[in-house]
């Protein structure tokens, strides 16, 4: 049903655009290869990579929106968010999915200036990033007690155990160098980051279990929640500090380039103006109970107070500092050129594993097509993350002194918005001078 949904004419064009066209893009060739570094990768660009010929100096804007996820699709989310219709098609879409619920959310905006010292072969990188990430990793049966409610547990235990959720929004300030030296470029940034909004859930055990015609719930629970702060964050008071490091590695073979890199491997400690709750208990509500006149979720609207439960079913509020650890990323790409009938196109696969619960090793693997013009497309499948499957496309233009591009690596999630739970947005623009 969801490839019906696809309309596959846009990859198909584009693919047949490159191979028609002749020797024009064989004088472009040559140059495709100091801009390779720029297009292998899948989603974002990471900071590092050298500036391509053009000038010793590099000005990139950049923005990134994606979500990826095993139950979710970007649908459903928008209406949780905005409070709209909540109707049950929309609760079976999400029930239909196996296995925990896991989910992922970034978004990245920000701008980097980059120099190089040509007598030397090293490059200057300093950048500013504004981010925000959402991750959860819940069970099936906490989905559903939010859905449903518990009359469809009578007489069994949902399970609560295991699961985490961090909703974190911060400022990043970084430097870095990098340094050529014959076939192989080196590279490693460190990033002052501000933390502006955090809250971050664990619990170790828990379950629910209702009893027979809802006479009463057994409830046993060991969590602990932290928030970074109280009331609303404020832009130019921060809550939190933290350090992390890129790390990025080049090597040039004969037919092929072997890249490496290392993101976002560092931590942000919250001040004692956070407050925590902590609690390992057990205990019996009496009663015909339902557990949605806590959590309600019915066919007109979505709400959850979720200070209020926290509140309701934890001890008394503390003040410690506490730590996030950044979701770091490493990813391994081989990037290497053919030819067909005078098209360059540049082959990329590539692996990419995260600090992320329950988080598969991604593979991917994606074609430049590198047309006349100096304009390139590109074509991407990819699995795995939190989402099963995926299908890209890319379209760009790299000039001498400008370049611009725009991607998606999820086009069924934007064709299918209520039916696939997984999408992304990718906007970069540079002048090399």
């Amino acid at each position: 049903m969801l490839v019906q949904n696809f309309n596959f004419r846009t990859l198909s064009v584009s693919i047949s655009l490159a191979f028609l066209f002749g020797s024009n893009a064989d004088s472009y060739a040559q140059d495709s290869l100091k801009l390779a570094t720029n297009l292998a990768y899948l989603t974002s660009v990471p900071s590092l990579i050298p500036i391509a010929d053009g000038g010793q100096n590099e000005i990139i804007i950049y923005g990134e929106g994606r979500q990826n996820s095993n139950c979710l699709p970007l649908g459903q989310l928008s209406k949780v968010l905005s409070g709209a219709v909540f109707e049950k098609k929309d609760k079976d879409i999400i029930k239909n999915f196996p296995g925990r619920r896991l989910y992922e959310h970034e978004l990245n905006t920000g701008f980097q200036y980059k120099h190089l010292f040509k007598k030397n072969e090293v490059t200057l990188h300093i950048g500013y990033k504004y981010r925000n990430m959402l991750y959860a990793d819940i069970t099936k049966d906490a989905l559903n007690l939010v859905l449903y409610g518990n009359k469809m547990y009578e007489d069994k235990t949902a399970n609560l155990s295991k699961m985490k959720f961090e909703n974190l929004t911060y400022n990043q300030v970084s430097l870095g160098i990098g340094k050529k030296e014959q076939n192989l470029y080196a590279s490693i940034m460190l990033s002052f980051l501000v933390g502006d909004n955090n809250q971050q859930l664990k619990t170790q055990s828990g379950g629910l279990y209702t009893a027979p015609y809802g006479e009463y719930l057994d409830l046993n629970y060991n969590f602990r929640y932290n928030q970074s702060y109280v009331g609303q964050p404020g832009f130019f008071k921060p809550k939190g500090y933290g350090f992390s490091t890129d790390v990025h590695f080049e090597y040039e073979f004969n037919k092929g380039t072997l890249l490496f890199d290392i993101q976002d491997l560092g931590i942000i400690t919250w001040g004692n103006q956070s407050f925590n709750y902590i609690k390992d208990t057990a205990f019996r509500f009496e009663g015909i109970i339902d557990i949605q006149n806590i959590i309600k979720v019915n066919e007109y609207k979505f709400s959850f107070n979720g200070d209020s439960v926290i509140q309701n079913l934890a001890s008394s509020k503390t003040n410690y500092r506490y730590n996030t650890t950044l979701p770091a990323s490493f990813q391994v790409t081989y990037s290497f050129f053919e030819k067909i009938k005078n098209t360059p196109i540049q082959i990329n696969c590539g692996l990419q594993a995260r600090l992320l619960s329950h988080y598969y090793v991604m593979a991917y693997a994606k074609a430049n097509f590198y047309l006349p013009k100096k304009f390139v497309t590109s074509v991407m499948l990819s699995g795995g993350g939190y989402s099963l499957f995926n299908i890209g496309w890319d379209v760009g233009y790299q000039g001498k002194h400008f370049q611009a591009l725009i991607g998606c690596h999820n086009l069924v999630g934007l064709a299918a918005f209520y039916n696939y739970p997984s999408t992304s947005v990718s906007l970069r623009a540079g002048y090399r001078f």
